[in-house]
């Protein structure tokens, strides 16, 4: 969201962002964070690793921002699937 002043009172406003209405632009980012999440627990090279981390961080941060209550409902079961699924997949791994 937009943070505007009202009459001296900061109040959180939901503005119009470039790619469209809020929800929209959380959408998308619900949609590509488990990639994001995955590939950033699981890569195998430590840069693309910290890459995909910070990445899923901003997008993160964009879903906030967003103030949609649908997305964050996503966020957390999406985030929640992905991680479960890393720590499973850890698990089964074998050490070298």
């Amino acid at each position: 969201g937009w943070s505007g002043t009202i009459q001296g009172a900061a109040d959180l406003v939901r503005g119009r962002l470039p790619m469209g209405p809020p929800n929209h632009v959380a959408a998308v980012m619900n949609v590509l964070l488990p990639l994001a999440i995955v590939y950033g627990f699981l890569g195998k090279h430590l840069l693309l690793r910290l890459f995909h981390l910070a990445c899923a961080l901003l997008m993160l941060c964009g879903v906030l921002f967003a103030l949609s209550r649908g997305a964050l409902l996503n966020l957390a079961i999406v985030a929640g699937l992905s991680l479960a699924y890393v720590f499973l997949t850890r698990a089964g791994r074998r050490p070298r």
